[in-house]
C-alpha cells in the first residue's frame, strides 16, 4: 500500500530574487514537516530555517501554484496568477 506525501516544497534563500531558472529555483522533495535540512531532486541540501507554519505553507502552496500549468484557459491562468500575487504578497510582509 503507497501513501500519498505531499512535498514540502521550500527552496533556497533568495530563489525569489534570482533568474527565472536555474537550480536554486528546484524545490525541497522531502516530506511537508521533515525536521533538518532541506534537498532538493539533484540531492542538493540547504540549511532549513526557522519560520512560522503559515509562511511554510503559503511557502508551499506558492510553490504548488508555480507548478500548475492552465495556460490553455484565460479564466485558471488568472485565477492561478491571482493565487501567485497573494501568496508573494504575504511571503514579502511576513520576510521583512
Amino acid at each position: 500500500m503507497s501513501q500519498n506525501i505531499n512535498p514540502c516544497g521550500a527552496r533556497k534563500p533568495g530563489w525569489e530574487n534570482g533568474p527565472a531558472i536555474g537550480r536554486h529555483r528546484i524545490p525541497c522533495v522531502r516530506p511537508e514537516g521533515h525536521q533538518g535540512a532541506h534537498r532538493d531532486a539533484l540531492a542538493q541540501e540547504w540549511a532549513a530555517t526557522a519560520e512560522s507554519a503559515a509562511i511554510s505553507t503559503a511557502r508551499a502552496a506558492l510553490a504548488k501554484a508555480d507548478a500548475l500549468d492552465f495556460a490553455d484557459t484565460r479564466a485558471m491562468a488568472a485565477a492561478v496568477g491571482s493565487l501567485r500575487e497573494a501568496l508573494r504578497m504575504v511571503l514579502e510582509g511576513a520576510e521583512s
